[in-house]
This record gives structure tokens, C-alpha cells and sequence, in this order.
């Protein structure tokens, strides 16, 4: 190991041992020769096990055709590849600019561009349809009160509840000029 990794490796495993606790093998076992010994340390430095697992997804990598395939077409097959509520395509809008008019990047760019979730899209029309007969009552209930709203507005009875808090407003002012 280079020294540059030295300091590296070694609060990595202060972190290590303080997370996850000391692994059995660095333990001293009585039936040992030296705690110090090399056989005692089996366990691998976390370096070496992200080389390791770097090393076998480039082996993978160049063993499998398809999974060459699908990292060369990578952009190609992103949309496939996300959860396809999260992003998608967006509609053009009238707007736009017109797609033949693009460079393939900034079409590729503008198709990717996330686009916002709506919670109608989500569920299917017989489940929306048991949600508005479950909470018809409801519905029914408040256009009956905006019903009332708007018979009061219309007999401009707005602000009524403004009417107690006026003469009270007009108590304070008394006493507070009492107090003065």
C-alpha cells in the first residue's frame, strides 16, 4: 500500500470498527502465537473491497454482450430505465420549439425533462370514481354553504362577523385614551 493511502486506509477503519464494531478476526484469540501476527488480520480493507467490486462490474462488463449493449445505448434506453411517473417526455406545447429544428442533444435534453406528477394520473378511473361517491355528502355540503355565501354577498351582508369587533374596537379606543 502507498503511503498516500495509508492515512486513508487507517480512519477507515476507525470509522469501520466505531459503525459496525471490531470483526472477530482482528479480535486476539487466545490460541494465537502474536496478536500482531499478519494471519490475524483476514479481513479486507474497504479499498480493496471497492476495487474488488469495481473489478467485477468491468469484468461483467466486457463479458456480457448485453450488458455492453445496454451501457453503449445507455441514453437510449434511459426512459425505459426510470420509474415512468417520476420523468418523462413532455408535450410540446404551441410554444415550442419545433423538434425538426433541434439538435439531436437538446432534443434528447428536451424529452427527458422531468415533468410533474399529478395524483388524477395515478389512479385508475374506478378508484376516483369511489373516492367523489364517498365524499359526495360533502361536496353536496359545501355547495350548499357557498350557496349561502353568495345569498349573503348578494344581500351585502359581507363582514358581519366584523360587527362585534367594531363596537369593541370602539371600547378600547375609550379606555385607551382613559389611560393616556
Amino acid at each position: 500500500m502507498t503511503s498516500s493511502l495509508l492515512p486513508l486506509e487507517l480512519r477507515i477503519r476507525i470509522l469501520e470498527t466505531q459503525l459496525f464494531g471490531v470483526p472477530s478476526s482482528l479480535l486476539p484469540d487466545p490460541d494465537s502465537p502474536s496478536p500482531t501476527s499478519t494471519s490475524a488480520r483476514t479481513t479486507p480493507a474497504i479499498t480493496h473491497r471497492i476495487r474488488n467490486v469495481e473489478q467485477c462490474l468491468h469484468q461483467l462488463g466486457e463479458s456480457s454482450d448485453g450488458v455492453k449493449r445496454l451501457l453503449e445505448g445507455y441514453e437510449q434506453y434511459l426512459p425505459l430505465l426510470t420509474i415512468p411517473t417520476a420523468s418523462g417526455p413532455l408535450p410540446n406545447p404551441p410554444f415550442a420549439t419545433p423538434t425538426s429544428t433541434l439538435s439531436s442533444s437538446e432534443q434528447a435534453n428536451q424529452t427527458l425533462t422531468p415533468t410533474p406528477i399529478h395524483e388524477s394520473s395515478l389512479l385508475p378511473d374506478s378508484v376516483k370514481l369511489a373516492m367523489v361517491l364517498e365524499a359526495a355528502s360533502d361536496i353536496r355540503g359545501a355547495e350548499r354553504d357557498l350557496r349561502e355565501i353568495e345569498i349573503l354577498k348578494s344581500q351585502q351582508v359581507e363582514g358581519s362577523g366584523e360587527l362585534e369587533r367594531e363596537s369593541l374596537l370602539l371600547r378600547f379606543r375609550v379606555i385607551l385614551s382613559a389611560g393616556r
